[in-house]
């Protein structure tokens, strides 16, 4: 999981700042590495381009010093492109940090994108056989590039061409944002639209981000539609090409967990009060079910709030019971996301990660609000906590549906052998998390909630858009 943005100033500003502002607020989207690369279209042969190690990687944004090397290598640029990156099939070291570059050709183009291809090691493998590409890094973006690339050295495509080529050709999951040898800015989106990617333009500027909220404040914010190519130049000229006919097929993790909170998608909802719509489904399920009433409702912080206090509204509103949200699973705000990171080290993650005020929680039966259950260190630590501090009872509730199949469109999810679900009853899965009671949204009431049944559901029922290797590692 990464976020991009890419911005064209149209009156020769400097673009710097700007991009590393929008790096800083999309870290939800990636910690491991961030880069960014900026042109002046004004002078000839000028790239700036910086990437930095995958460890503390947001660190540099703020370095003064680091900032200023930038601005003596290209004065005002007014091109530019950045990249966070949450690793998934590349490895966390610098060589994998994006943006990635082809240069196979002499072709100065820079690329930076969000997602993954399944069949990643037979396309590198095509790319060297076939094309003579030269890779440096095990990086899904790196593909890309030098499939563009190599169709404009071998195939003489111009830029456009090129792109089109890539995305009607190589099946992958992607929103990227590229600088050209044209100095022009590209933006792209796969035919299934997996990844979101939005734009906005204004009379100086136009900007690409994979999160709306990060636009809103200059005007209208548009989709980037999926299939779609968008070519933006200095001069402030906007091409949309429709590449693809659009099969669409939205990520429905980007609205349980990995979306910014105040970004909207497709269906125009703003993803918090997406959450806290399915909160209240959480509450009307439970009532009908018949199960014990919960004394309170907890949220797994963060992204579990809104679906927390949607089931403390729901309960009122079906039941007409003031079940209080009382978030009693306590989070410590420094520490890395829980799925980052090995088996051990993850594991000692979450025991210093939450904790559990027993204040709260002596004699109470618990809800447990959470957006999503993978592998389930995280619950089951959770649950073991509030039997220690004496809750009565536990309620695990879950906003998405089982996770029983691995993702191989951008979400790093490990082989299917480490899903909890896996091969697995929810009654199964109950009892190894501990607790009480666990119940899944199943996936009408989900869409009932976003209005719409355009996602990917492959970690949830293995239907799978895209061709998929029979078996891959960790990615």
């Amino acid at each position: 999981m990464c976020g991009v943005i890419g911005i064209v100033s149209f009156v020769g500003d400097d673009v710097l700042d700007t991009i590393i502002n929008k790096l800083i607020h999309i870290q939800n989207r990636g910690r491991n590495s961030t880069g960014l690369a900026i042109i002046n279209s004004r002078q000839p042969g000028s790239v700036a381009y910086h990437r930095k190690k995958p460890m503390a990687a947001t660190k540099w944004l703020t370095d003064l010093h680091e900032i200023g090397h930038l601005k003596e290598g290209v004065g005002a640029g007014d091109v530019g492109i950045g990249h966070v990156q949450y690793s998934t099939a590349a490895k966390r070291i610098q060589r994998n940090a994006q943006p990635l570059y082809d240069d196979d050709g002499g072709h100065n183009l820079l690329l930076a994108s969000n997602g993954d291809i399944p069949m990643l090691d037979e396309w590198r493998e095509w790319l060297k056989r076939n094309r003579g590409c030269v890779f440096g890094s095990n990086c899904d973006a790196e593909v890309i590039v030098k499939y563009i690339g190599s169709a404009m050295r071998i195939d003489k495509l111009n830029e456009a061409d090129a792109f089109a080529k890539m995305m009607r050709e190589l099946p992958a999951a992607y929103s990227l944002v590229a600088i050209t040898p044209s100095k022009r800015l590209f933006a792209a989106r796969d035919k299934f639209g997996f990844r979101p990617l939005f734009w906005v333009k204004t009379d100086t500027h136009a900007l690409v981000c994979s999160e709306s909220a990060l636009l809103a404040q200059y005007g209208k914010v548009q989709e980037v539609k999926p299939g779609s190519l968008l070519i933006i130049s200095p001069d402030g000229s906007v091409q949309e090409i429709p590449v693809c006919a659009p099969d669409r097929h939205e990520c429905l993790m980007e609205r349980f967990y990995f979306s910014r909170p105040d970004s909207r998608h497709n269906t125009g909802q703003l993803v918090d009060t997406i959450r806290r719509q399915l909160g209240k489904q959480i509450a009307k399920r439970i009532i009908e079910l018949g199960w014990p009433m919960p004394d309170l409702v907890s949220s797994v912080p963060f992204s579990g709030g809104p679906s927390a206090e949607g089931a403390s509204i729901g309960f009122y509103e079906y039941a007409h019971r003031f079940v209080p949200m009382i978030t009693v699973v306590l989070k410590d705000r420094f520490s890395e996301r829980i799925f980052q990171g090995d088996s051990m080290s993850r594991l000692e993650m979450i025991e210093r990660r939450f904790t559990v005020n027993p204040d709260e929680v002596l004699d109470k039966w618990v809800l447990v609000s959470d957006d999503s259950i993978v592998r389930g260190d995280q619950g089951r630590e959770i649950v073991r906590q509030l039997w220690e501090a004496g809750a009565a009872g536990v309620i695990y509730a879950v906003t998405a549906p089982a996770h029983r199949h691995a993702c191989y469109m951008g979400i790093n999810t490990p082989d299917e052998d480490r899903l909890i679900a896996h091969n697995k009853t929810d009654d199964e899965v109950r009892a190894e998390l501990g607790a009480d009671y666990l119940l899944y949204l199943d996936l009408p009431a989900i869409f009932g909630v976003m209005g719409s049944t355009e996602f990917c559901t492959a970690c949830f029922t293995g239907d799978y858009p895209l061709p998929v290797p029979a078996g891959r590692a960790e990615v």
